[in-house]
């Protein structure tokens, strides 16, 4: 009897330890990552461009001279909030930065702007609000034209707002620059239609600004750009938490069950490529795209759960999605801008004809 006991004993510590180690080697294989991958396809071209020839460096030059004198520039741009022109003010501060003014000419006469290449996933960009500043400074500078009679000049300093901003898209920066941008843009064209509103351009000059708007419609290239090189970052960030791994082989073991860099990466190849291929297509299609956020209570029920393999990559992945889906319907928005922009001066070339 007790033979028998010892039988069945050894049998079952046999079976558990067949089955722990089962268990183990499954574990281990949903462990694994996969090898890296080619994604060559999404690696963004830096151009090798002079800082005496990169506008964006006269962009950023002449936001912060202008950002110096920070309490002028806030009274100089509550002109545009309050709807009230004082032109002693305007005059003494245009005057005073003439230099930063100049500078951001010199900008704009560059064939080429560009953003250095970020060397870490988390990139300070203190500048941006800086140059959405400038933006509006340069508005307030069109209205000033404006009330001096100079009503042409006013038109084309509203332009160089808005070829600022397409500039900045074009930058090879990040989606958050290239968000900026586009509320730069945004700036310029509003300036746009509020000096049609009560201009008495002769309608053959005036309806000329429908043509130079035309170029600046949605600008496909820079939002691809933007799109490569958020991959670029998406792909240092996931680099970093890699590294931080702890040197407990157990640990080590958990966490690259539930985070597995390289899937992770292709996870994210995926959903840019998907993306940058949307940039092109028309509303009909990307209007159909869901751009529901996850909230943080889903989030932390996942994270303290993880029952898949790679759940934090996935969660890092899913959370960031719908901000991308944002990003390619704004486009739209700014092409629908400069549109309806372009029909406002036809609109009011047809009233002062007739």
């Amino acid at each position: 009897m007790k033979k028998l006991k010892k039988k069945r004993l050894k049998f079952l510590i046999a079976i558990l330890a067949l089955i722990l180690l089962g268990g183990s080697l499954v574990y281990r294989l949903l462990s694994r990552d996969i090898p890296p991958f080619d994604d060559s396809d999404l690696a963004i071209e830096y151009l090798p461009i002079p800082n005496d020839e990169n506008a964006y460096w006269y962009f950023i030059k002449a936001a912060e001279l202008l950002s110096a004198d920070s309490k002028d520039l806030k009274t100089f741009n509550e002109q545009l909030d309050s709807q009230k022109y004082d032109k002693e003010f305007t005059e003494k501060f245009l005057e005073k930065h003439r230099e930063a003014l100049e500078t951001f000419r010199k900008g704009l006469e560059c064939e080429h702007c560009q953003m250095p290449k970020p060397k870490t996933p988390f990139p300070i960009l203190p500048h941006l609000s800086k140059l959405r500043g400038m933006a509006r400074a340069l508005s307030v500078r069109a209205l000033h034209f404006q009330k001096q009679g100079k009503e042409e000049q006013a038109l084309d300093a509203a332009m160089e707002i808005v070829r600022f901003g397409h500039m900045l898209e074009n930058s090879r920066a990040p989606l958050t620059n290239h968000l900026t941008a586009q509320a730069i843009k945004a700036i310029g064209l509003g300036r746009l239609r509020k000096i049609v509103v009560d201009t008495t351009i002769e309608p053959e000059i005036l309806k000329t600004w429908i043509d130079k708007l035309e170029p600046y419609k949605s600008n496909e290239q820079g939002l691809t750009n933007a799109l490569k090189v958020d991959y670029a970052l998406q792909k240092m960030m996931i680099d970093f938490m890699a590294k931080g791994r702890s040197t407990n082989p157990f640990e080590r073991i958990r966490r690259s069950y539930t985070f597995k860099p390289n899937e992770t990466k292709r996870l994210y190849a995926e959903t840019y490529r998907s993306f940058i291929e949307k940039v092109s297509r028309p509303w009909s299609v990307t209007s159909r795209m869901k751009g529901s956020e996850m909230s943080d209570d889903e989030v932390m029920k996942r994270v303290a759960s993880p029952i898949r393999p790679n759940e934090v990559g996935k969660i890092l992945h899913d959370i960031f999605e719908p901000v991308l889906k944002n990003t390619i319907r704004q486009k739209f928005k700014e092409k629908v801008a400069v549109s309806a922009t372009q029909l406002f001066i036809a609109l009011k070339c047809y009233k002062l004809d007739y």
